[in-house]
Protein backbone atom coordinates (compact mmCIF):
# COMPACT_ATOMS: atom_id res chain seq x y z
CA UNK A 1 0.00 0.00 0.00
CA UNK A 2 2.79 2.41 0.93
CA UNK A 3 4.66 1.50 -2.25
CA UNK A 4 1.57 2.23 -4.42
CA UNK A 5 1.06 5.56 -2.66
CA UNK A 6 4.71 6.49 -3.19
CA UNK A 7 4.47 5.60 -6.90
CA UNK A 8 1.34 7.76 -7.20
CA UNK A 9 3.02 10.74 -5.56
CA UNK A 10 6.07 10.40 -7.83
CA UNK A 11 3.78 10.16 -10.88
CA UNK A 12 1.91 13.38 -10.05
CA UNK A 13 5.15 15.22 -9.29
CA UNK A 14 6.58 14.05 -12.61
CA UNK A 15 3.47 15.14 -14.54
CA UNK A 16 3.53 18.54 -12.82
CA UNK A 17 7.22 18.99 -13.58
CA UNK A 18 6.76 18.05 -17.23
CA UNK A 19 3.82 20.44 -17.55
CA UNK A 20 5.66 23.35 -15.93
CA UNK A 21 8.69 22.73 -18.12
CA UNK A 22 6.58 22.97 -21.27
CA UNK A 23 7.23 19.41 -22.48
CA UNK A 24 3.52 18.65 -22.86
CA UNK A 25 0.66 20.91 -23.78
CA UNK A 26 -0.65 22.78 -26.80
CA UNK A 27 1.52 25.45 -28.41
CA UNK A 28 -0.56 28.64 -28.49
CA UNK A 29 0.30 32.03 -29.95
CA UNK A 30 -0.85 35.58 -29.42
CA UNK A 31 0.30 39.14 -30.08
CA UNK A 32 -0.52 42.79 -29.55
CA UNK A 33 0.28 46.13 -31.14
CA UNK A 34 -0.49 49.74 -30.33
CA UNK A 35 0.79 53.26 -29.90
CA UNK A 36 1.75 55.06 -26.68
CA UNK A 37 1.73 58.81 -26.18
CA UNK A 38 2.75 61.07 -23.30
CA UNK A 39 0.97 64.43 -23.19
CA UNK A 40 0.10 64.06 -26.84
CA UNK A 41 3.61 63.23 -28.04
CA UNK A 42 4.92 59.77 -29.05
CA UNK A 43 6.31 57.89 -26.03
CA UNK A 44 9.46 56.17 -27.27
CA UNK A 45 11.52 53.60 -25.37
CA UNK A 46 8.60 52.36 -23.25
CA UNK A 47 8.91 48.74 -22.13
CA UNK A 48 6.05 46.40 -23.11
CA UNK A 49 5.95 42.78 -21.92
CA UNK A 50 3.68 40.01 -23.18
CA UNK A 51 2.79 37.44 -20.51
CA UNK A 52 0.72 34.31 -20.08
CA UNK A 53 -0.96 34.91 -16.73
CA UNK A 54 -0.69 31.84 -14.52
CA UNK A 55 -2.84 31.33 -11.43
CA UNK A 56 -0.75 28.46 -10.03
CA UNK A 57 2.78 29.89 -10.28
CA UNK A 58 4.72 32.83 -11.74
CA UNK A 59 3.45 34.39 -14.97
CA UNK A 60 5.27 33.20 -18.10
CA UNK A 61 7.08 35.86 -20.14
CA UNK A 62 6.31 35.28 -23.84
CA UNK A 63 7.91 38.35 -25.43
CA UNK A 64 8.99 41.90 -24.67
CA UNK A 65 9.92 44.99 -26.63
CA UNK A 66 10.14 48.77 -26.60
CA UNK A 67 8.17 51.45 -28.40
CA UNK A 68 9.91 53.02 -31.39
CA UNK A 69 10.39 56.71 -32.20
CA UNK A 70 6.69 56.95 -33.12
CA UNK A 71 5.60 55.39 -29.83
CA UNK A 72 4.49 52.20 -31.56
CA UNK A 73 5.01 48.69 -30.18
CA UNK A 74 4.56 45.13 -31.40
CA UNK A 75 4.95 41.97 -29.34
CA UNK A 76 4.08 38.40 -30.21
CA UNK A 77 5.04 34.90 -29.21
CA UNK A 78 3.90 31.43 -28.25
CA UNK A 79 3.69 29.29 -25.13
CA UNK A 80 2.72 25.71 -24.32
CA UNK A 81 -0.10 25.01 -21.88
CA UNK A 82 -2.57 22.16 -21.45
CA UNK A 83 -5.38 24.67 -20.98
CA UNK A 84 -5.91 27.90 -23.00
CA UNK A 85 -3.32 30.58 -22.23
CA UNK A 86 -4.41 33.81 -20.53
CA UNK A 87 -2.41 36.53 -22.33
CA UNK A 88 -1.84 40.08 -21.17
CA UNK A 89 0.52 42.96 -21.84
CA UNK A 90 2.21 44.93 -19.08
CA UNK A 91 3.32 48.49 -19.87
CA UNK A 92 6.05 50.17 -17.76
CA UNK A 93 6.57 53.93 -18.11
CA UNK A 94 7.60 57.22 -16.47
CA UNK A 95 5.16 59.59 -18.20
CA UNK A 96 3.91 62.41 -15.96
CA UNK A 97 5.61 60.74 -13.00
CA UNK A 98 6.71 62.62 -9.89
CA UNK A 99 8.85 59.74 -8.58
CA UNK A 100 12.55 60.62 -8.85
CA UNK A 101 13.71 56.97 -8.90
CA UNK A 102 14.21 56.23 -12.62
CA UNK A 103 13.78 52.45 -12.53
CA UNK A 104 10.63 52.39 -10.36
CA UNK A 105 8.07 52.84 -13.11
CA UNK A 106 4.31 53.02 -13.38
CA UNK A 107 2.82 49.72 -14.52
CA UNK A 108 -0.57 48.80 -15.91
CA UNK A 109 -2.01 45.74 -17.60
CA UNK A 110 -4.21 45.12 -20.63
CA UNK A 111 -5.82 41.71 -21.05
CA UNK A 112 -5.82 40.23 -24.55
CA UNK A 113 -9.20 38.72 -25.56
CA UNK A 114 -9.40 34.98 -26.22
CA UNK A 115 -10.28 35.66 -29.86
CA UNK A 116 -6.62 36.60 -30.37
CA UNK A 117 -5.24 33.22 -29.27
CA UNK A 118 -4.45 30.67 -31.96
CA UNK A 119 -2.74 27.29 -32.05
CA UNK A 120 0.82 27.15 -33.35
CA UNK A 121 3.86 29.39 -33.00
CA UNK A 122 2.47 32.39 -34.92
CA UNK A 123 -0.76 34.27 -34.07
CA UNK A 124 -3.38 34.46 -36.82
CA UNK A 125 -4.67 37.78 -35.49
CA UNK A 126 -2.90 40.58 -33.62
CA UNK A 127 -4.77 42.42 -30.88
CA UNK A 128 -4.77 46.15 -31.63
CA UNK A 129 -4.70 48.09 -28.37
CA UNK A 130 -5.06 51.42 -30.18
CA UNK A 131 -3.49 54.67 -29.00
CA UNK A 132 -2.96 54.92 -25.23
CA UNK A 133 -2.25 58.24 -23.49
CA UNK A 134 0.10 57.49 -20.57
CA UNK A 135 -0.26 60.78 -18.69
CA UNK A 136 -3.53 59.62 -17.12
CA UNK A 137 -4.18 56.78 -14.69
CA UNK A 138 -5.30 53.31 -15.74
CA UNK A 139 -7.46 50.82 -13.81
CA UNK A 140 -5.27 48.61 -11.64
CA UNK A 141 -2.20 50.81 -12.18
CA UNK A 142 0.64 50.14 -9.74
CA UNK A 143 4.35 50.57 -9.17
CA UNK A 144 6.94 48.06 -10.34
CA UNK A 145 8.37 47.73 -6.81
CA UNK A 146 9.86 44.32 -7.53
CA UNK A 147 12.04 45.99 -10.12
CA UNK A 148 13.09 48.60 -7.55
CA UNK A 149 14.19 45.97 -5.01
CA UNK A 150 15.84 43.85 -7.69
CA UNK A 151 17.80 46.80 -9.07
CA UNK A 152 18.86 48.06 -5.64
CA UNK A 153 20.10 44.71 -4.41
CA UNK A 154 21.78 43.27 -7.46
CA UNK A 155 23.68 45.85 -9.49
CA UNK A 156 23.73 46.81 -13.17
CA UNK A 157 21.00 45.87 -15.63
CA UNK A 158 22.53 44.23 -18.72
CA UNK A 159 20.91 42.93 -21.90
CA UNK A 160 21.66 40.63 -24.80
CA UNK A 161 19.94 39.58 -28.03
CA UNK A 162 20.39 36.51 -30.25
CA UNK A 163 19.06 35.48 -33.63
CA UNK A 164 19.65 32.69 -36.13
CA UNK A 165 18.13 29.87 -38.16
CA UNK A 166 17.80 26.15 -37.45
CA UNK A 167 17.81 23.22 -39.86
CA UNK A 168 17.26 19.47 -39.56
CA UNK A 169 18.54 17.35 -42.44
CA UNK A 170 18.55 20.42 -44.67
CA UNK A 171 14.98 21.46 -43.86
CA UNK A 172 13.92 24.38 -41.62
CA UNK A 173 13.48 23.15 -38.04
CA UNK A 174 10.18 24.42 -36.64
CA UNK A 175 9.09 24.62 -33.00
CA UNK A 176 12.55 24.12 -31.51
CA UNK A 177 12.71 25.43 -27.94
CA UNK A 178 15.47 27.99 -27.32
CA UNK A 179 16.26 29.44 -23.89
CA UNK A 180 18.49 32.39 -23.08
CA UNK A 181 20.25 31.87 -19.74
CA UNK A 182 22.61 33.85 -17.55
CA UNK A 183 25.22 31.49 -16.10
CA UNK A 184 25.38 32.05 -12.36
CA UNK A 185 28.31 30.53 -10.48
CA UNK A 186 26.80 31.04 -7.01
CA UNK A 187 23.20 29.81 -7.41
CA UNK A 188 20.73 28.66 -10.06
CA UNK A 189 21.14 30.06 -13.58
CA UNK A 190 18.73 32.88 -14.43
CA UNK A 191 16.30 32.40 -17.34
CA UNK A 192 16.31 35.64 -19.34
CA UNK A 193 14.01 34.67 -22.24
CA UNK A 194 12.69 31.72 -24.18
CA UNK A 195 11.05 31.19 -27.56
CA UNK A 196 10.60 28.67 -30.37
CA UNK A 197 11.73 28.69 -33.98
CA UNK A 198 9.12 29.53 -36.63
CA UNK A 199 8.11 27.59 -39.75
CA UNK A 200 11.18 28.85 -41.60
CA UNK A 201 13.45 27.85 -38.72
CA UNK A 202 14.20 31.43 -37.67
CA UNK A 203 14.40 32.50 -34.04
CA UNK A 204 15.05 35.75 -32.20
CA UNK A 205 15.44 36.24 -28.44
CA UNK A 206 16.14 39.21 -26.23
CA UNK A 207 16.51 39.42 -22.47
CA UNK A 208 18.10 41.31 -19.61
CA UNK A 209 19.40 40.55 -16.14
CA UNK A 210 20.91 42.54 -13.31
CA UNK A 211 24.26 41.64 -11.74
CA UNK A 212 27.11 43.47 -10.02
CA UNK A 213 29.61 41.89 -12.44
CA UNK A 214 29.28 41.25 -16.17
CA UNK A 215 26.61 38.70 -17.05
CA UNK A 216 27.57 35.38 -18.67
CA UNK A 217 24.82 34.65 -21.22
CA UNK A 218 24.32 31.45 -23.15
CA UNK A 219 21.62 30.09 -25.42
CA UNK A 220 20.46 26.50 -25.03
CA UNK A 221 18.65 24.52 -27.72
CA UNK A 222 16.27 21.61 -27.02
CA UNK A 223 15.33 19.58 -30.09
CA UNK A 224 14.31 16.19 -31.49
CA UNK A 225 16.05 16.23 -34.87
CA UNK A 226 16.54 12.56 -35.92
CA UNK A 227 15.18 11.69 -32.48
CA UNK A 228 11.43 12.30 -32.86
CA UNK A 229 10.21 9.29 -30.86
CA UNK A 230 12.40 9.96 -27.84
CA UNK A 231 11.07 11.36 -24.56
CA UNK A 232 14.27 13.24 -23.80
CA UNK A 233 15.41 16.07 -26.04
CA UNK A 234 18.87 16.65 -27.46
CA UNK A 235 20.40 19.70 -25.77
CA UNK A 236 23.42 21.88 -26.48
CA UNK A 237 24.48 25.43 -25.65
CA UNK A 238 26.30 28.34 -27.28
CA UNK A 239 28.08 31.04 -25.26
CA UNK A 240 27.25 34.61 -26.26
CA UNK A 241 30.38 36.76 -26.85
CA UNK A 242 31.06 39.56 -24.38
CA UNK A 243 30.89 42.26 -27.06
CA UNK A 244 27.16 41.55 -27.46
CA UNK A 245 26.38 42.42 -23.83
CA UNK A 246 24.97 45.92 -23.36
CA UNK A 247 24.05 48.03 -20.36
CA UNK A 248 20.35 48.73 -19.96
CA UNK A 249 17.19 46.79 -20.74
CA UNK A 250 17.58 46.70 -24.52
CA UNK A 251 20.48 45.28 -26.55
CA UNK A 252 21.87 47.63 -29.21
CA UNK A 253 22.85 44.74 -31.47
CA UNK A 254 21.90 41.05 -31.81
CA UNK A 255 24.39 38.19 -31.87
CA UNK A 256 23.74 36.30 -35.12
CA UNK A 257 24.63 32.62 -34.73
CA UNK A 258 23.90 32.01 -38.42
CA UNK A 259 22.60 28.67 -39.70
CA UNK A 260 22.72 25.77 -37.24
CA UNK A 261 22.25 22.20 -38.50
CA UNK A 262 20.72 20.19 -35.68
CA UNK A 263 21.35 16.80 -37.32
CA UNK A 264 25.05 17.32 -36.60
CA UNK A 265 26.06 16.40 -33.04
CA UNK A 266 27.37 19.44 -31.18
CA UNK A 267 30.23 19.67 -28.71
CA UNK A 268 28.92 19.11 -25.20
CA UNK A 269 25.55 17.82 -26.44
CA UNK A 270 23.55 15.86 -23.85
CA UNK A 271 20.03 14.48 -23.33
CA UNK A 272 17.55 16.44 -21.21
CA UNK A 273 14.24 14.96 -20.01
CA UNK A 274 13.16 17.77 -17.69
CA UNK A 275 13.56 21.07 -19.50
Amino acid sequence: MIFKTLIGVIFFILIGTIHCAGIIGILQATGASGKLTCKGKPASGVLVKLYDEDDTDFDDLIDKGYTDANGEFFVQGSHKEITPIDPKINIYHKCNDWWFIPFCKKKFTIKIPNDYISQGDTPKKIYKAGTLELSGDFPGQSRDFDKLIFQYNRGINQSVGIKGRLFCNGNPAEDVLIKLWENDHFNFDDLMAQSTSNKEGYFRLHGSNTEYSSINPRITFYHYCNNSKAICARKFSIIVPKNFIFKGEFAKDFYDVGDIHLDEKKEGEVKDCFF
